[in-house]
């Protein structure tokens, strides 16, 4: 009975990693584009889902945690959102026309530098090491992938030739840059909490 009112530190923080793993390895497969990355992508998903449901229902039965409760799941669910869009965005992405799938691998290839932060700060957080400037670095990498993104869809706009042939996929392509900022913002959100958790409690 006692063990309910204990911190579960490792515990919730070794949950709170895997999700991290499970983006990387996404990220990773955004480049190869096949059917059957699409279905591995989707399974890495129903993963990230899985690990947010075991933390949401651990929370429900857990009197004292490491940190916050709120924060534990805020963390859990942006990290099960980021992986969503990577899957939405690496389906997108395999339905693009061939010869524009390379506009968006520049910006595809820049979120190495987020995601693998967030893995970081994460580690670095349960062993209470104050991370600051990697989050902030991290931000700053978010805003400027967000501006490449901008000029790229402009840049991609001018040069299409949307004729009714290629008119569906290039909708799949303009697709792929909405996801690609959708996935940028809960990644944002994500450094967010990760930064006020940082600040309360190292």
């Amino acid at each position: 009975m006692l063990s309910l009112f204990l911190p579960k530190t490792s515990h919730f923080f070794d949950i709170l990693k895997e999700q991290a793993f499970i983006v990387i390895a996404q990220k990773q497969l955004l480049t190869v584009h096949s059917t059957e990355t699409l279905n591995t992508l989707n399974s890495l998903k129903q993963k990230a889902s899985t690990h947010h449901n075991t933390i949401t229902k651990k929370l429900l039965h857990t009197f004292i945690t490491p940190i916050d409760k709120e924060d534990l799941h805020a963390i859990s669910f942006y990290q099960e959102q980021i992986a969503r869009y990577m899957y939405n965005l690496g389906h997108s992405i395999f339905y693009s026309p061939k010869d524009l799938q390379s506009f968006i691998g520049k910006q595809i290839e820049a979120l190495s530098d987020p995601i693998f932060a967030t893995k970081s700060i994460l580690e670095q957080i349960a062993e209470k090491k104050d991370i600051l400037s990697t989050i902030i670095a991290a931000k700053e990498k978010i805003s400027s992938i967000h501006m490449d993104i901008s000029d790229a869809l402009i840049n991609t706009k001018k040069e299409l030739s949307l004729d009714e042939e290629r008119l569906k996929n290039t909708i799949f392509y303009l697709n792929a840059h909405i996801y690609l900022h959708q996935l940028l913002e809960k990644i944002t959100n994500l450094l967010h909490t990760l930064e006020q958790v940082m600040i309360k409690y190292v």
